[in-house]
């Protein structure tokens, strides 16, 4: 909303918003609610000795029933699993300043490379994503690369859901208009 409000998007940006969190909310719901019954299903087993039912157990730390992702809405073209997932807490740089991504981060749209993206889009590309106040960071964290794959860039957004994977950083359609 503060990107419309600001002038930086288009009413459109608007209209993604039911549409790609309604799932995810109901997603949220239901998988809170498991993890509510295997806390309980521990409780029991203090009592009782037996253990959670295999079902639940997957809901914990470290299962395999982890948070949905988006799979509608503000989000780029592309196969990659990553698109829609929140950004893994991974090193990253702007700059001198390094540290896990939410530290350095912000709260904005992201460009993600394995060197600085300003050298990888064209100037006026870069100018619109310094328009919108972008942050321009480096992936430090070998352990992350599995993240990048094959792609140039990875676009985040400001909620850090993973926008696109791709050879450049182009503009999501509701801000093109920055562009110009």
């Amino acid at each position: 909303m503060a990107a419309v409000k600001a002038g930086l998007a288009t009413d459109a940006l608007l209209d993604t918003y039911s549409e790609e969190r309604h799932p995810m909310a109901v997603a949220m719901v239901q998988h809170s609610t498991n993890t509510g019954k295997l806390i309980d299903a521990y409780a029991e087993m203090t009592v009782t000795g037996v253990p959670p039912p295999d079902e639940l157990i997957q809901y914990g730390y470290g299962g395999s029933k982890q948070l949905p992702s988006l799979s509608t809405g503000l989000l780029g073209a592309g196969e990659s699993r990553w698109i829609g997932q929140l950004v893994p807490q991974c090193v990253v740089a702007n700059g001198a300043t390094s540290g896990t991504f939410d530290e350095v981060a912000g709260t904005q749209w992201v460009l993600l490379a394995r060197t600085d993206p300003r050298g990888l889009v064209s100037a006026d590309l870069r100018g619109a994503w310094e328009k919108l106040g972008a942050a321009f960071l480096t992936l430090e964290d070998p352990n992350a690369a599995s993240l990048l794959g094959d792609s140039d860039v990875a676009l985040i957004r400001p909620d850090r859901i993973i926008f696109s994977l791709g050879p450049d950083a182009r503009l999501p359609e509701p801000f093109a208009h920055a562009a110009t």
